[in-house]
């Protein structure tokens, strides 16, 4: 959907709320039974700026590798570094107001489950504008056989503005949860980009977004077969930690005194932490491996962070295929600088494998960079 290029108006939100409410009317006429069943369909949601998107594909990074590179050589002057960490900040700077601005309120009701056709549910970076959380909570009423959500967003680099999107999310979240059928949502994404201007108004960014947002991620997770939150959550509020942490760890707060099978059906996690940048992350690894204990059908577990313009970090555990058939559990470790891992951390996660059944446990670690 094209919206103006001022600020969002009323006519704007009028134009949004007459084009999503005709979409779902649409939507529920479609076939979901018999020979020309139509089943699987992905609703992309976007409001997008003309300019914005003539503009943008002219000032693509092409300098942030040899940025990085230099930044990891030691090579790069103070000068430039406190003015720029990367390239491309400085070409954001002209998008700040669009990206601020919120498009997007549903301003009548929305007919509730009558669009079972819809699977999955995106919004993505690409279109510059962010939607408030209640209208996407108003549009996932709708679409009761959802498996799939997606959803990317921009970073306003506004304390007040961030702070209130965040505590609507949790209402569209908890809609999510709440809304589809028994076991009908499987895979949930989050991601709030703060790598690029955002993010550099301070190195050590805000991450501690409250206790609403983390449970209603955690709730949501009791159910899911694929998680992956960036930005959003930090490892921290997921992971079994032996010390309660006061201000942002809100894992004993929604623990239920249930079987070790916490999450059941989970088989795909993906979370962020700084501390896996820290210069022993054992803390984090061993949370990490006494969560993975908790989930019997664990595929694949990824703890990373990143930020353009410094170092990066990926932890993974991956066990793929049956039982006895000699593809054992990998564990990988990488990162831009010093990579080592102690042996209770190994020990650790050997009997995550030992747990599931699984030998020919193999683990490696190095370092990459540019």
């Amino acid at each position: 959907m094209e919206m103006t290029d001022r600020l969002r108006t009323t006519q704007d939100d009028k134009t949004f709320s007459d084009a999503i409410t005709k979409l779902v009317k649409q939507l529920l006429r479609w076939e979901t039974t018999g020979p020309d069943a139509n089943t699987g369909l992905t609703l992309e949601l976007g409001a997008h700026s003309s300019t914005f998107e003539r503009e943008i594909d002219h000032q693509l990074p092409q300098n942030s590798a040899a940025h990085y590179s230099a930044h990891l050589n030691d090579t790069l002057s103070d000068a430039d570094s406190a003015k720029s960490r990367d390239p491309f900040v400085g070409e954001l700077k002209k998008y700040n107001k669009e990206i601020r601005r919120v498009s997007g309120h549903v301003s009548r009701p929305l007919p509730v489950n009558t669009a079972p056709v819809v699977t999955g549910f995106l919004v993505r970076l690409r279109h510059m504008r962010n939607f408030i959380p209640q209208t996407l909570a108003k549009i996932i009423s709708s679409l009761p056989l959802l498996e799939d959500v997606r959803i990317e967003h921009w970073r306003f680099g506004d304390a007040r503005l961030d702070a209130a999107w965040r505590k609507g999310a949790a209402s569209f979240i908890g809609q999510v949860h709440s809304n589809a059928e028994p076991c009908a949502l499987k895979r949930l994404s989050l991601y709030e980009e703060c790598s690029t201007l955002y993010g550099h108004q301070q190195i050590r960014g805000d991450f501690n977004f409250g206790p609403d947002l983390a449970h209603s991620i955690l709730d949501a997770s009791r159910n899911l077969e694929q998680l992956s939150v960036s930005f959003m959550l930090q490892a921290e509020e997921f992971l079994d930690f032996d010390t309660l942490y006061p201000v942002y760890h809100y894992w004993n707060m929604v623990r239920t005194d249930t079987e070790i099978n916490e999450w059941p059906r989970l088989r795909e996690l993906s979370l962020m932490s700084r501390k896996i940048q820290a210069d022993d992350p054992s803390e984090l690894l061993l949370a990490a491996a006494r969560t993975a204990m908790r989930i019997p059908a664990l595929e694949t577990l990824e703890l990373w962070f990143g930020e353009r313009g410094g170092h990066m970090g990926v932890f993974r555990y991956r066990c793929k295929g049956g039982h006895g058939d000699g593809q054992g559990p990998t564990i990988e470790f990488f990162r831009s600088f010093g990579c080592m891992i102690g042996n209770e951390v190994k020990d650790a996660w050997r009997e995550v494998a030992d747990q599931k059944g699984r030998r020919d446990y193999q683990l490696g670690a190095r370092r990459c960079g540019v």
